[in-house]
Parts: structure tokens; C-alpha cells; sequence
């Protein structure tokens, strides 16, 4: 990365192989939202010259449960002939007491064992075998064990690449939105919306609206499912936009299943239950929107366990991966211009140049850097006495006149599209 580079950051979480050369980054190659943020951050009065894929994987290592009692399996009991007994014939003498030096362990040590009917019990067996468990591994455990794993794989856990965009390839895209909107629009019209049975299941799970496509269950079930406060959640509620937003997720939505963007975006209806996925993606997301703003892993860890997303597993999960993240990307130093800003651009024809009067383009961006030079860290760890880094210089990260400066260009684009 060059220093003066600006660079739109975008966080992910995967379960999957992030290594380079896999089936993410290539993906990336042709996803929508690597354009959309570029139209973004002009609008915010930061031209990009990339985007920086910020990914971390998720553990795949779970917590160790405790084998069924019915599968449990123990260690026999050893034994051997006493050597006094054989000097006697073999004639079983009565029980007694001899020293015998236990060569097991290497160490040459020497117990006292009991000689009965003329056997040393070596070993009294009715252990569990080694790859079973009597009790559930404690989160105090797992987290240990977490730890040494993600520390023996710190390149299979994080992983950053930057993705550029042609501006062949943006004008691909802006004709990919243009369409989209189009048919949208069409099917806000026409007040249609089909189904996209291919799109029923992703991921191992089914979408969230199945039951109600299927005659299930009803989408005003308020068992099932709770009224958004706005289409687009994650942006700010209180913002009045002249147009309604087309958004990134948004656009995905309706490309995979035009019912399910219905019941999202049109009706604004949310499942109550939360994807597994989703919740911890969050929570992580959490974490590094304060770490981008203050580089301070005390302040990280009191924001994710506020979070409502902060379950037990999961914020062990989370604060292991992000106290390696620090130490992973903490002498990558970058001057933060935004984090957590919301955008807005014209939706425009590529053929035409003509400004869409139905839609226009809305997100979020996790966050807008510069590059600059590396910083000096020092080390910190609350967990375990071991040192950590923890990186000190965060004056770049926090310089208030550049933020100020790009807050009074983002509030003249929002006030261009009010």
C-alpha cells in the first residue's frame, strides 16, 4: 500500500476460506458493493483509489463437550507376576506391599504397589480414554485453547487485500444498478413480486420468509416477525432523503428473490430470529468500528459487551479474535478520515448520464483511510499476564481537522439530495 493511497475499508467476517487465490477474493472481482462504495466515498468528498477488504474468519473450533456416558470408553487394568512370588515357586503369598521403579514416565521414580495372588497391579485402569471428556470444556478452557489456535494460524484468521475498480468495470456496474432500479421500479408498478425458489435456501439455512411463501405462516405473525423502524436499518432513521435508496444489500436482495426484497424493503418485516451468522458479525463489527476510532482494546471489549448480540461463546470468540486483530494490524498506520459514514449519490444511466427521479444510491461505509507510516506499539493483554500489543499512536487516526473537513463535505452532498 502506497502512503497517500485513500482507501475505502470494509470489514467482513467469513466462515470460509480466506486464503488468497480462494473463491472469496475472487468473487470480489465483480461484487457490487466494491462500486457502490467508490460512488460513496466521491460523494463524501473522498475520491478512493481502492478498497480495502478487511476479513477475519470465524473460529471453527467449538467449545469441547463431554462424551455420552453411553460411548465413554475406560482403561483396563495392568498387571504383572511379582518377581518375590516367582522366587517362591509361583505359590500366591499373601497380599503384601513392594517397591517397584516405575519406568512409565522416564523419570526412574519408585512407588509403592500391592501384590495380590501373586500380580503387582501396575495399573488400576477405569480411566476415561485420552480423546474423551468426563465434563464440558469451560469457556475459561476454550478460550485458552482459542487463543494458541488463532495464534498458530494468524494468516488463515485475517486477511486483507485491496480491490480496484476500471473505470470500464464502474461503468459496468452503474449499468448492473441502473437495470436493478429499473426493475424495481417496474415491480413497484405492476405490484408484483415473484418467488425465486433457487433462492429458498443459502448457507444451510432457508430464508426467512419461507413459511410465510409457503401459506406457513402469516408475515404480520409478531411471534415471527417485527416491523423495521426503516427499510435500510442500518442507516440513520432521522436522515430525510429527497428519493427513496437503493442499497447494496438491498440490490442483492431483490436479484436473489424479488418476494423476499418485498417483504424486507417494501413492508420493512424483519425474522425475530437472528441468524447465527448475522449476530456474530455484528458483534465483531462492533469491535472494530471503536477499534478504528480510538485503537484502545479496553474500549473494544466494553462496546462488544454492551452489544445485545454479546452472548457467552460469542464474545469469547469475538475478543480473542479481535486482541489478535490488534496485534496483527496494529502497526498498519493509517490516517482514519471516517468511520461509520453514511453516504448518498445520484443513481445515474451510464448510457445516458440522465439522474434517476426514483432512486437514488444510499449506504455505509465502515470506514475511509489514508495511508500513512507505520506507528510504535507498546503491549497490553487484560486476560493473561503474557504482553500483547497494544498500539499507542492513534493521533492520526484521530485528527479532528481532517474529520471536521470531510463532515462539512459530506453534509453539502446530503444537502444536494435533500
Amino acid at each position: 500500500m502506497l502512503p497517500g493511497a485513500c482507501l475505502v475499508i470494509e470489514h467482513k467476517t467469513a466462515s470460509t476460506d480466506v486464503e488468497d487465490g480462494s473463491p472469496y477474493w475472487k468473487r470480489l472481482r465483480l461484487d457490487s458493493q466494491v462500486s457502490n462504495y467508490y460512488d460513496g466515498a466521491r460523494a463524501l468528498g473522498m475520491p478512493p483509489d481502492g478498497v480495502l477488504y478487511d476479513v477475519i474468519r470465524k473460529p471453527r473450533i467449538k467449545p469441547l463437550k463431554a462424551t455420552p456416558v453411553e460411548a465413554r470408553k475406560y482403561t483396563k487394568p495392568k498387571s504383572r507376576v511379582c518377581a518375590a512370588c516367582k522366587k517362591k515357586g509361583g505359590a500366591a503369598s499373601a497380599p503384601h506391599e513392594v517397591e517397584i521403579v516405575d519406568d512409565e514416565d522416564g523419570d526412574g521414580s519408585a512407588r509403592i504397589i500391592r501384590c495380590e495372588g501373586g500380580r503387582l497391579v501396575t495399573d488400576p485402569g477405569g480411566r476415561l480414554y485420552a480423546d474423551q471428556r468426563e465434563h464440558d470444556e469451560t469457556l475459561d478452557e476454550y478460550r485458552v485453547r482459542l487463543r494458541a489456535d488463532i495464534e498458530a494460524n494468524v494468516d488463515s484468521y485475517f486477511k486483507r487485500g485491496i480491490v480496484v475498480r476500471s473505470a470500464d468495470e464502474e461503468r459496468e456496474a452503474a449499468l448492473d444498478r441502473w437495470m436493478i432500479a429499473e426493475r424495481i421500479a417496474s415491480a413497484q408498478l405492476r405490484s408484483r413480486w415473484p418467488r425465486n425458489v433457487d433462492a429458498c435456501e443459502r448457507y444451510g439455512r432457508f430464508c426467512d420468509f419461507f413459511p410465510v411463501c409457503t401459506g406457513e405462516a402469516r408475515v404480520d405473525d409478531p411471534t415471527r416477525y417485527r416491523r423495521a423502524t426503516s427499510p435500510h436499518e442500518e442507516l440513520d432513521a432521522a436522515t430525510k432523503h429527497r428519493l427513496p435508496l437503493v442499497t447494496t444489500s438491498g440490490m442483492k436482495a431483490f436479484n436473489r428473490c424479488a418476494r423476499e426484497y418485498f417483504f424486507s424493503y417494501e413492508l420493512g418485516y424483519r425474522s425475530i430470529e437472528r441468524a447465527e451468522s448475522l449476530a456474530f458479525g455484528t458483534l465483531v463489527h462492533v469491535g472494530l468500528e471503536v477499534w478504528w476510532t480510538t485503537v484502545d482494546l479496553d474500549a473494544v471489549f466494553a462496546a462488544m459487551r454492551a452489544s445485545k448480540d454479546a452472548d457467552p461463546l460469542r464474545l469469547v470468540q469475538a475478543e480473542e479474535l479481535m486482541r489478535a486483530y490488534h496485534a496483527r494490524w496494529c502497526e498498519e498506520a493509517f490516517d482514519v478520515l471516517a468511520v461509520e459514514r453514511e453516504f448518498v449519490s445520484p443513481l445515474v444511466d451510464p448510457l445516458t448520464g440522465a439522474t434517476s427521479k426514483a432512486f437514488a444510491l444510499g449506504g455505509k461505509i465502515d470506514a475511509i483511510a489514508r495511508v500513512g507510516q507505520p506507528k510504535g506499539c507498546e503491549v497490553k493483554d487484560e486476560h493473561v499476564n503474557d504482553r500483547q500489543e497494544l498500539c499507542t499512536d492513534t493521533d492520526a487516526r484521530t485528527d479532528a481537522a481532517a474529520d471536521a473537513g470531510r463532515r462539512a463535505a459530506s453534509a453539502d452532498v446530503a444537502q444536494e439530495h435533500a
